[in-house]
């Protein structure tokens, strides 16, 4: 299986990690590799989650991490086209930071607005995610209104059946989605929600 490779291939390279799982079919079929991941921000989880979408099943790479904030916190990046984007406004409310090509491709909501513009005004993870378009990011509260949070980092291609290109490739992006959960990670620690925030619905 190619995930399997990929993530091989990552961990050869990186002794720090730890490998999870099997790389080739047990007795009931069943096949797959997680990836424990330690680094200066704490330890990332790398693994393939399972969507049932009723036509059928299928696996999406994530990348996930722990991080506390002051308050409880919600955040959404996705790569949009602009069609879709479009029709989203309607019922959606985005968050717009001051870098127009950044606005044009990504589609951003949140509970805290203010908060969201400082954080992701961070030079360095927006340039990331520009250079990496592939990417969606998640941050939500591990328990309701809670101050754990977990990051999550996604790949947009989903993972069908047990293809997803080669080896190397899947090492590439794994790559892509572990630096990406670091970004996030050092950028959203930089700053505290204020209290008197007004928070979103």
């Amino acid at each position: 299986m190619e995930w399997n490779e990929g993530i091989l291939k990552y961990a050869k390279e990186h002794k720090e990690c730890t490998v999870y799982g099997v790389a080739f079919p047990d007795e009931d079929g069943r096949e797959g590799l997680n990836l424990i991941v330690p680094n200066e921000y704490g330890t990332i989880l790398m693994q393939q989650e399972v969507h049932d979408y009723g036509r059928g099943i299928s696996k999406q790479a994530c990348a996930m991490m722990k991080i506390v904030l002051n308050q409880s916190y919600t955040l959404s990046v996705k790569n949009q086209n602009l069609v879709k984007k479009g029709w989203d406004m309607i019922t959606k409310s985005y968050v717009h930071i001051q870098n127009e090509d950044f606005n044009r491709k990504f589609a951003v909501t949140t509970n805290h607005p203010e908060f969201t513009k400082l954080a992701l005004s961070e030079l360095e993870w927006m340039q990331y995610m520009l250079e990496h378009k592939n990417l969606t990011v998640f941050v939500s509260p591990v328990e309701e209104k809670g101050l754990d949070h977990t990051i999550k980092v996604y790949y947009n291609t989903k993972l069908f059946d047990d293809f997803f290109g080669t080896g190397e490739e899947n090492k590439d992006m794994v790559e892509q989605m572990i630096e990406a959960a670091k970004r996030t990670h050092y950028m959203l620690s930089r700053y505290k929600i204020e209290d008197n925030e007004v928070v979103a619905d």
